[in-house]
């Protein structure tokens, strides 16, 4: 029935393959979700990571690892050449394609292994980094700070009530100075 229809559509649309420009092959090369896949990639096409990956089997490589994309003899020669560096035998070795993209991310902060035979660790945050003026949400000084106001509000909640039935607390030292800092600490929130 329905189900079925709309199964077969989306693989139908899964199936289609878009033309990829120079430029695009190069943004795509270096993405999050296709870094992740380079290793199984490299090793179902060379069966092992210590195997190199020859001219010939570039195309069906790039074609397992960006399949939604139609692959061209061009793209083979720029993946070539952006990976192979000076060799020119046309053979990748697993270690050059990691020092490539090691080099390409090496500005990038967040880091991400990518498999067993990975020497060192490969940056793969595609998020643009955020200007320096703005605090991270994601900052461990912005989830502390956070935390300390939720403690001062649950404080608020249970103190009001019992310093407003209760003489006794609101003659205390103490009480009158956690109060002034938990006030102060709201002012700067």
């Amino acid at each position: 029935g329905i189900d079925n229809l709309k199964a077969s559509v989306s693989a139908a649309v899964m199936s289609i393959r878009v033309p990829l420009s120079n430029k695009t092959l190069r943004v795509k090369l270096l993405d999050r979700a296709t870094i992740r896949h380079y290793h199984p990639t490299f090793e179902a096409t060379t069966g092992s990571l210590q195997k190199p990956l020859r001219r010939q089997n570039v195309k069906a490589f790039l074609s397992d690892l960006l399949p939604r994309y139609i692959i061209t003899e061009s793209h083979c020669d720029l993946f070539v050449d952006m990976v192979s560096g000076n060799n020119t035998d046309g053979v990748i070795s697993w270690e050059s394609i990691v020092i490539y993209l090691k080099s390409a991310m090496e500005d990038d902060p967040d880091e991400l292994e990518m498999g067993e035979g990975t020497k060192g660790v490969i940056s793969t945050n595609s998020k643009p980094p955020m200007p320096r003026f703005i605090i991270s949400p994601e900052s461990k000084l912005v989830k502390l700070w956070n935390r300390l106001i939720l403690y001062c509000a649950v404080y608020n909640f249970f103190m009001v009530p019992v310093q407003i039935c209760s003489v006794q607390v609101q003659d205390s030292f103490i009480v009158m100075v956690i109060n002034y800092t938990v006030d102060f600490l709201f002012v700067v929130e």
